[in-house]
């Protein structure tokens, strides 16, 4: 019998006087010596403790099972009375723990190897080396699991999504081990009496940011919102996603473990001197209207407009690129989303051969640059001191740069001028400082309230960081008002969110071109 197998033991008293060894039992109950049933069968004898304790013979049923004891040890077993008075057999405790020990430790070598291809892909300088890194998180992974009767053992509480993160982070395609994953995960939402809150809601968010849909889980996320306002969850942007069905790695919290991460990277990332953007543009449908994402980071904005439009986005990051195409191939979006890692120029140029319509083209979050480029506003103390940063506006480190902007209008031109161009930044002083190079370089602001609602106050000053303090100081322009578009994304019908609650306070530059003669496109 296996272990953990249940021995159900319904056999009546006197069917169990029936047997052929009915002289046997007999005198052994009637004399109270046990020792002559040791001969007899493990199941009859159980059979016969369980009878015995019926008729509360609890010290006859006791010597019955001390009989046992060794057979039952040397199978690690373990007897379990159950309330319904019936007699299982389960896995001995010394089996039990070692079977646990076992499980914790191919979790924990599991979660080790995972955040190893991490690294490894974080340090990746080419394609190549971050898919590598993702192939290896995943061999790795299973490679650890294989031997374990049931992953539910060695995957507790809310490791499975601590590992799934690991996994996608590093670059992994494998649908098959995100799915049990997702399984497993489920199975703990439901089973486990959960006592804290923030455990979780940092377990459905981390599961978000590795990829997971509510479109795609239902189950998942259904025990998620379940496990939530069971334990009294407060109205939040999670639940108020989960209970719209659209939870994912576009809510707002996901979106800001993915900032987290994106901010401990530390290195600056160079671009490989030659690349397929050529190739992945070619696989893009030129019958929809094109969005090339310069500096797409991880690839959100352009996963989550693949569904209107061919977008290409770019990045200098391998292994951002690595995490952005393993994710548009788990959704199912290759053939409307591509990722390459390239420099933005050769991305603009490459962009100016699309067979179709250019509608959009997007400077997201680009790294800001130490100080401002006026140096009466206290450079000093300005400066971050990260070595990593372009040193000022005029660096040809920092992507936004006059440069750029103007490649970027020599695009859309050639593409007859329609489309636009958005700048986000995080960076007061930074965004500030883009409007004002875009407007005198051939650009024009979009001031109409056209595209949406626009910002009429900024985040409040317990929110502010120490760097938007000091601009606000020293200079008078806000990042407020006319052409500023704030970001609906994070807008509810009823509320707006908390700024709390997001990573950064989001500013949009959607800018017009203007032809040579300085007319405005409309």
């Amino acid at each position: 019998m296996r272990l953990g197998a249940l021995l159900t033991l319904g056999v009546t008293w006197p069917l169990l006087f029936a047997t052929p060894k009915l002289g046997l039992v007999k005198r052994a109950v009637e004399s109270g010596d046990v020792e002559i049933l040791r001969p007899l069968p493990r199941d009859l004898l159980l059979q016969l403790r369980q009878e015995l304790r019926h008729e509360r013979r609890f010290t006859l049923a006791d010597r019955v099972l001390e009989l046992l004891r060794p057979q039952l040890e040397a199978e690690e077993l373990w007897v379990e009375d159950g309330q319904d008075g019936r007699t299982r057999l389960v896995p001995h405790p010394r089996a039990r723990k070692a079977a646990d020990a076992h499980g914790a430790s191919a979790s924990k070598a599991a979660r080790q190897s995972a955040q190893e291809a991490l690294q490894r892909s974080l340090w990746a300088d080419t394609e190549e080396d971050a898919r590598a890194a993702g192939l290896d998180a995943s061999m790795g992974v299973r490679g650890h699991l294989k031997e374990l009767p049931s992953w539910d053992e060695a995957l507790k509480g809310r490791q499975a999504a601590d590992l799934a993160l690991s996994l996608s982070l590093a670059g992994s395609e494998d649908l098959q081990l995100f799915e049990d994953l997702a399984s497993i995960s489920e199975r703990e939402l439901r089973s486990r009496t959960w006592r804290s809150l923030v455990s979780v809601q940092q377990m459905i968010e981390r599961l978000a940011t590795a990829g997971y849909r509510q479109q795609d889980f239902p189950g998942l996320f259904e025990a998620a919102l379940s496990t939530l306002e069971s334990l009294g969850c407060r109205p939040s942007s999670n639940l108020r996603d989960l209970r719209a069905g659209n939870f994912s790695l576009h809510s707002p919290r996901p979106l800001v473990w993915l900032y987290r991460h994106a901010t401990r990277q530390g290195r600056r990332c160079i671009p490989p001197a030659s690349s397929k953007v050529h190739e992945e543009l070619a696989r893009l449908n030129n019958r929809c209207p094109l969005v090339l994402d310069l500096g797409c980071g991880f690839g959100a904005a352009a996963l989550g407009l693949a569904d209107e439009f061919a977008v290409l986005g770019v990045d200098a990051s391998a292994h951002c690129i690595g995490y952005a195409k393993a994710l548009a191939q788990r959704w199912q979006l290759a053939k409307k989303v591509s990722f390459v890692q390239c420099a933005a120029e050769e991305a603009l140029a490459a962009a100016k051969d699309f067979g179709g319509e250019m509608e959009w083209i997007l400077i997201s979050f680009p790294t800001p640059f130490a100080a401002p480029a006026d140096s009466r506003l206290c450079m000093e103390t300005f400066t971050s001191g990260n070595s990593h940063l372009p040193e000022h506006v005029d660096s040809a480190e920092f992507m936004a740069n006059v440069k750029m902007l103007e490649e970027a209008r020599q695009c859309l031109l050639t593409h007859g001028g329609d489309g636009k161009l958005l700048i986000q930044s995080n960076v007061e002083d930074v965004a500030v400082t883009l409007r004002g190079l875009a407007e005198a370089n051939g650009w024009e602001a979009v001031t109409d309230g056209s595209l949406g609602p626009e910002v009429h106050h900024v985040q409040a000053p317990e929110w502010q960081s120490r760097r938007q303090k000091q601009w606000q100081r020293h200079s008078g322009h806000r990042a407020a008002g006319a052409g500023w578009l704030l970001d609906t994304d994070w807008k509810d019908d009823e509320k707006v969110v908390n700024w709390k609650e997001t990573a950064w306070n989001t500013l949009c530059m959607p800018l017009l071109l203007q032809d040579e003669k300085m007319e405005y496109v409309t």
